[in-house]
């Protein structure tokens, strides 16, 4: 018994000989039940007041009623093999959907009695009843045979995401294989807002596999609710599923940045250290938290400022800063040069000094010049005395 749950896989299990259920879900959404056999219970499967959980893959016999749903709506209910219960299906509200989109079909049933005829301006031979339905007033597409292939289930959660308009906001997808599916899964989405994005990561997985779909909205995507389908395609199995995005506007505004320092583009030297300074203000008057990221890679939070130091590998670096007030933000981006320190200059020996030739026959006229007044100053005192 599962109750107040969600996001639950019910798989591989033998439940069989129970006096009242077989599996049973009370107020539980979003939850898979598939690849089971159950087998002579009073109730194979019961869901009351539980929505949205998908039911495949299943065999179901021998019960006084095959699945009972009461108080459940929009439950997804195909390729189950009904064989042989009192009750078959049981659905108060009828809203859930008895079968997987064209041509995979809907439900195998031991009491149909239709024809794959062509009936309805439907293709005859698909392997698909045209006659007498929807067999039970609930399937559309009854199988004419057991199922029996291997297949893949498709899940989508939350089935409701809420986001700012300029925000981003994600889905996770996964896929459950049955019955040796071994195949990789394609995925895809329709139904974006006019000028939002969309990316899986990755957009193809294996049969077991994982995705994150993030949705990118802009400041000018319209306000609404969206209704996103994701598809799965492996083969000739396509699977869907549908979730809602509602897209707000945020009458707040942005974050500003005011000033930066060092500039844009910067150089420093390999091992050197270098601090990085942002500040901005917001005019609502939220708190700023700031996120720092170097070459992708997040290196520090909630400050204004960061010391980078020990960057050893020479060229270009990223330095990027994201300012944010919890519902918006904006981001600054230094180009960092690092280079390699050259060594120390060598100091060189000292060279004698080399007079110029121009210099020495100067000195020589002055001297030669100082010796001639010399002379003649000898030769006037001398000719003084003798006279």
């Amino acid at each position: 018994q599962i109750v107040f749950s969600s996001g639950i896989i019910i798989a591989n299990n033998t439940v069989s000989n129970n006096s009242r259920y077989g599996i049973y879900l009370w107020s539980s959404s979003n939850n898979i039940i598939a690849n089971n056999t159950i087998s002579n219970n009073n109730y194979g499967i019961n869901l009351p007041i539980s929505n949205s959980n998908t039911i495949a893959n299943n065999t179901i016999l021998n019960n006084n009623y095959g699945i009972y749903l009461y108080g459940s709506n929009s439950n997804t209910i195909y390729h189950n093999n009904f064989i042989n219960n009192t009750i078959q299906a049981y659905e108060y509200y009828r809203t859930s959907n008895w079968s997987a989109p064209y041509p995979a079909g809907g439900n195998y049933w031991s009491d149909y009695n239709g024809a794959d005829d062509g009936s309805n301006d439907r293709p005859a031979g698909d392997g698909i009843g045209d006659t007498n339905i929807p067999h039970l007033g609930l399937d559309w597409y009854p199988l004419m045979q057991p199922v029996d292939i291997g297949d893949f289930l498709l899940s989508v959660i939350p089935q409701v995401q809420a986001v700012f308009a300029g925000n981003s906001t994600s889905f996770n997808i996964s896929s459950f294989p049955f019955c040796g599916f071994s195949d990789f899964v394609i995925l895809s989405a329709i139904g974006v807002p006019e000028g939002a994005t969309y990316s899986f990561a990755p957009n193809i997985i294996p049969c077991n596999g994982f995705s994150i779909l993030t949705i990118n909205t802009t400041l000018t995507t319209l306000p609404g609710i969206y209704n996103l389908t994701i598809n799965a395609v492996s083969g000739m199995h396509v699977h869907s599923a549908t979730v809602q995005l509602i897209v707000q506007i945020c009458s707040n505004s942005p974050p500003s940045i005011v000033s930066y320092s060092p500039s844009e583009t910067c150089t420093i030297a390999k091992n050197a250290t270098q601090t990085f300074n942002i500040t901005a203000n917001d005019v609502d008057g939220d708190t700023i938290e700031y996120a720092w990221y170097l070459d992708g890679q997040q290196t520090g939070t909630n400050n204004p400022s960061i010391t980078i130091s020990g960057l050893t590998s020479l060229g270009l670096h990223t330095l990027e800063v994201v300012v944010s007030d919890g519902k918006l933000n904006v981001s600054h981006i230094w180009n960092i040069t690092v280079y390699d320190t050259p060594p120390p200059p060598s100091t060189p020996s000292p060279k004698p000094e080399v007079e110029s030739p121009i210099v020495s026959i100067i000195m020589l006229l002055i001297l030669c010049l100082t010796i001639v007044l010399i002379l003649i100053v000898i030769l006037k005192l001398l000719w003084r005395k003798h006279k």
